[in-house]
């Protein structure tokens, strides 16, 4: 039996729109795969991601809604497929830009190599239990201008290479050189998909009243041969056997602008001759779903089709990342200041009355069964689900009724006011740190990967922030932290973005996040700092992105401590250091992959930060940021993982507060936490009595030769009072509340998460 499921739907911090056609061991997945659909997938049950076996994407070739959280999705399928793990590619269908926009990541360093081909489709593909034909709206002709072969022909070793072989080398020439994008008119994907029409059954009530007792029989009569009852009565086929009907098609239109909706008018939908069927119409926000003409275009399906509308104003705006969501209230509770109120969209729309009979809008957790659509009322099926989905009312009030936990997080939000009442200030006070991502690796429930924005609120006339890394789904975060306005404002003043390495955590959020910023910032000029590998990334996306055309980029490298520049090195540098009214921006080579750094900058004003990227213990490091203000310093692992840190270049928790220490900072935040620790890492809830032993863990033992120079700076744990934050993902933290978190562990506890 087919199902149909819808596995996400956009909301401000998602904006896939996803469902699944599945069977007891067959899997396929389609729509759009927007950044963060891992993640989401993670809340999602009973989805069995090992059991997919292809994915069809809609819509045109871009990045933030349609394929930024592809090859993250395809890394997860992977971990729990059998066949993938056996050699089996994951087989993934697109338009005739998916070739080249997946060997845009060459460059890029995943966590895990599987198997997959990618693949323009350009006819029917009959696979299990379904035919898939695709429908191209507006134009699908290569330019004649174009050298399809030559393009074909690299894009097609790059792939081999990222995806077959992931153990042979490319030419150098080919990672460095801009790929050229298909250029041809722009269209949009469609599919219509025709179920296979299930098998005969037999009446089972009439053949028993007709004498047929055993399997053997039933057997028999679907063989189409006739069965000798007891009695000597003959049964035959056409007695017993139900004709199955062919099952209603199931039609995904994507429409990105009212230009492709004229397209879609002139198509026949109705390729077969069932009588029913689901449309999913998965729309952008300018599109009105039901405005004179796209209803009257719904209409001329029928009233024996049913439509799901997935259209941000019409889709309920619930939390796709639900145990995030209900870390974040707890934690909101405890310390109001430091973790804003999740933002919910105003002004979401309900489908019109007369509308209402045929079209729901598309929902996560709708589910059901094509083959069944006659016997479904799919408006109050997606009905009950929307009821059922969390809220930040419902968060509030069904999860943290501990009495204990209550008291406690009040409390503690009480006594926070009066330290800070009573502490003596600092003209960097309210330098801010806000959390988009703590985690590491990979997105995780409870964790985003890497991203935070270092905020100066007043030191200039126009405040002007620093994001560190950003990785996927990054500006999705920072969207449901904050209402539109507020949102706006931390965007529009972000003029620089620093990434430390090519690592799939550090980066592949920065596409959609200049998209973003360049809608808001209308003006200004964006300034990225990065390995050389960003310039390439973002050269070959600028063909398809004109936003791309305001970012400034500047190679890392020649920041390095001490670097010998060229005149029109020494230019560009200061065309980055003076608008953004720095006095220094240095960089090391960080103790990580190739081409992997980390940074130090200083404010005209004199507060100075340093930021490490994933880096073992560094002494060059510590050089270039001494005296630093604030530290942000990774520490993925527990200490009694130190093999785990060497082996995978990474610090313990007590490594990168030791290089605090070394470095002589003021104040230190931990981030890049492992995703093997869900909500805290251990030491956390061991730190009030390491800070007050008499014997506490020193950093010595075990380290490598990066780590050595640590023990030269004595007892890291008696630095640690009032000087150390840990990063939790939607925390805001100005500089002078660092420090304060030394209950939170106890009384996380007590929560019900």
């Amino acid at each position: 039996m087919l199902k149909f499921r819808v596995l996400c739907h956009p909301t401000e911090d998602l904006c896939s729109s996803l469902i699944s056609l599945e069977t007891a061991n067959h899997t396929v997945l389609f729509g759009r795969v927007g950044e963060g659909t891992s993640r989401a997938l993670m809340n999602t049950k009973p989805i069995k991601l090992g059991r997919v076996e292809q994915i069809f994407l809609t819509g045109t070739t871009q990045w933030l809604e349609q394929m930024g959280g592809l090859r993250e999705l395809c890394g997860y399928v992977a971990e729990s497929s059998k066949s993938m793990k056996d050699g089996i590619p994951l087989q993934v269908f697109g338009d005739q830009k998916l070739k080249w926009a997946m060997a845009t990541q060459r460059n890029a360093k995943s966590r895990i190599n599987f198997p997959a081909r990618f693949n323009c489709v350009n006819s029917a593909v009959v696979i299990k239990h379904m035919t898939v034909t695709p429908v191209f709206l507006g134009g699908y002709k290569l330019d004649s201008n174009l050298d399809e072969q030559e393009l074909g022909h690299k894009t097609n070793m790059i792939l081999d290479h990222l995806f077959k072989y992931p153990d042979s080398e490319l030419d150098s020439g080919m990672m460095r050189t801009s790929l050229v994008a298909p250029t041809c008119p722009e269209s949009s994907l469609c599919y219509i998909v025709q179920p296979d029409t299930p098998g005969d059954t037999i009446a089972g009530d009439k053949a028993i009243k007709l004498g047929v007792t055993d399997g053997k029989g039933f057997k028999q009569l679907l063989n189409g041969e006739f069965y000798v009852t007891s009695n000597g009565n003959v049964v035959t086929p056409e007695m017993v056997i139900e004709k199955a009907e062919p099952m209603g098609q199931i039609i995904l239109l994507d429409i990105p602008s009212q230009k492709f909706l004229e397209y879609a008018k002139a198509v026949d939908w109705k390729q077969s001759n069932t009588k029913d069927g689901v449309v999913v119409h998965i729309l952008s926000k300018e599109m009105d779903p039901f405005g004179i003409e796209y209803t009257s275009f719904i209409e001329s399906f029928g009233d024996s089709y049913q439509h799901l509308i997935s259209h941000p104003k019409y889709c309920t705006d619930a939390f796709p990342y639900l145990r995030a969501a209900k870390l974040r209230t707890a934690l909101q509770i405890m310390s109001p200041t430091n973790f804003p109120v999740l933002s919910t969209a105003s002004n979401q729309h309900t489908i019109p009355d007369h509308m209402s009979k045929n079209c729901s809008p598309f929902i996560c957790g709708t589910a059901f069964n094509p083959g069944a659509m006659s016997e479904t009322s799919l408006p109050l099926l997606v009905n009950h689900t929307i009821n059922s989905l969390p809220t930040v009312t419902s968060i509030f009030t069904g999860h943290f009724k501990a009495p204990k936990f209550i008291s406690l997080a009040e409390n503690h939000a009480n006594g926070l006011t009066e330290i800070k009442a009573g502490r003596e200030h600092t003209k960097f006070d309210d330098v801010e740190c806000i959390i988009l991502g703590s985690g590491s690796g990979a997105p995780s429930v409870y964790k985003n990967v890497a991203g935070t924005i270092v905020r100066f609120p007043s030191f200039y006339d126009l405040p002007k922030s620093v994001l560190l890394d950003c990785g996927e789904a990054t500006v999705l975060n920072l969207r449901r932290m904050y209402p539109t306005k507020k949102y706006k404002q931390i965007m529009s003043e972000i003029r620089l973005v620093m990434i430390s390495h090519m690592h799939f955590d550090h980066h592949t959020g920065l596409l959609s996040f200049i998209q973003e910023w360049a809608r808001i910032q209308e003006h200004e000029s964006l300034y990225v700092v990065g390995p050389w590998q960003i310039r390439v990334w973002l050269a070959e996306w600028s063909q398809v992105m004109p936003e791309l055309a305001r970012v400034k980029f500047f190679d890392a490298v020649c920041l390095l401590h001490g670097a010998d520049l060229t005149d029109h090195e020494k230019l560009n540098l200061f065309e980055l250091i003076h608008p953004l009214k720095l006095t220094s921006i240095e960089a090391v080579c960080a103790v990580h992959c190739l081409d992997s750094f980390s940074y130090a900058l200083q404010i005209q004003n004199g507060f100075k930060f340093s930021y490490s990227g994933d880096t073992r213990p560094n002494f060059e490091f510590v050089y270039l940021g001494q005296g630093s203000d604030l530290l942000i310093h990774e520490a993925t692992l527990d200490d009694n993982l130190i093999k785990g840190a060497i082996e995978k270049q990474h610090c313990t928790i007590t490594e990168a507060i030791g290089v605090a220490r070394a470095m002589n900072a003021k104040k230190v935040l931990l981030t890049h936490i492992s995703p093997r620790y869900p909500i805290f890492p251990p030491f956390v809830f061991h730190l009030p009595e390491i800070m007050h032993n008499d014997n506490p863990i020193t950093t010595a033992t075990n380290e490598d030769e990066h780590g050595e120079f640590l023990a030269l700076y004595g007892n890291t744990m008696r630095w640690l009072p009032g000087r150390t934050a840990l990063a939790v993902d939607g925390m805001v933290v100005q500089f002078g509340d660092i420090g304060l978190q030394d209950h939170w562990a106890d009384i996380m506890k007590s929560a019900i998460l």
